[in-house]
């Protein structure tokens, strides 16, 4: 075995006992080269990528770590129950409890803080250079995640971002949402959840259909005033 090979079987050995330490399940499966996303029972990671190893163990290291604090940190009786009906309230509501897990771990453990902000900068220029907007879950995670955390990675996200950073930007100045100081006890924490995922739909619903009218506004002015021109150039 090459001496390249051996240092990959040895990173993946501690990536496997980490993962174990963290979550506090001796019995997770850690499976490398899946794009599946991990469950309770499996952590599934990329392949190492030889061609771009540094980046590759950067990236790994992120996702392990929020696969382990999710399997430590994440009840999924509680989680079902709280869970809205509505689709992309759903979706939204299932990436903020993951950060939820997340940054329990960041509080308590800088290493695993440093992992999960390396992986996300990482992520967040891969979409800058790609041109590929972030997805409105996407969007409400690394947003609520840089609020909480004041990771200043305000600037690079707006760049990317579903338009929902707006009326989430703008809900979040407005009213007084609790959310740090919930992280410990879930089902509060998908209270406050909640009510913040619906004020900002509502907020951005209202945004589009005002924008939707300032057009119908500005074409109609726009159509009377070629109408105007058109009859002036007849005479």
């Amino acid at each position: 075995m090459s001496k390249a090979n051996t240092n990959i079987n040895i990173f993946k050995k501690s990536i496997e006992s980490t993962i174990k330490a963290i979550s506090k399940k001796s019995d997770v499966n850690i499976l490398f080269g899946s794009e599946n996303k991990s469950s309770y029972q499996n952590v599934n990671l990329p392949e190492v990528n030889k061609n771009k190893l540094n980046k590759s163990k950067l990236s790994i290291r992120g996702r392990s770590d929020a696969a382990s604090l999710v399997n430590r940190y994440h009840d999924k009786k509680i989680h079902q129950k709280m869970s809205p009906e509505n689709l992309e309230t759903k979706i939204i509501f299932d990436e903020i409890e993951f950060l939820r897990c997340e940054l329990l771990g960041s509080v308590k453990y800088p290493g695993i803080k440093k992992n999960l902000l390396d992986f996300d900068k990482e992520y967040i220029n891969e979409k800058i250079t790609e041109n590929i907007k972030l997805s409105k879950p996407e969007t409400f995670k690394l947003f609520l995640k840089d609020n909480i955390l004041g990771l200043n990675l305000y600037n690079q996200l707006s760049e990317v971002s579903d338009p929902i950073i707006n009326s989430l930007n703008k809900t979040l100045k407005n009213k007084n949402i609790q959310i740090l100081d919930k992280i410990t006890n879930q089902k509060e924490f998908s209270i406050e959840v909640l009510k913040l995922i619906n004020d900002v739909i509502d907020e951005n619903a209202q945004n589009e259909k005002d924008n939707n009218e300032k057009n119908d506004d500005n074409n109609e002015s726009q159509g009377n005033l070629d109408q105007e021109t058109k009859e002036q150039t007849e005479e």
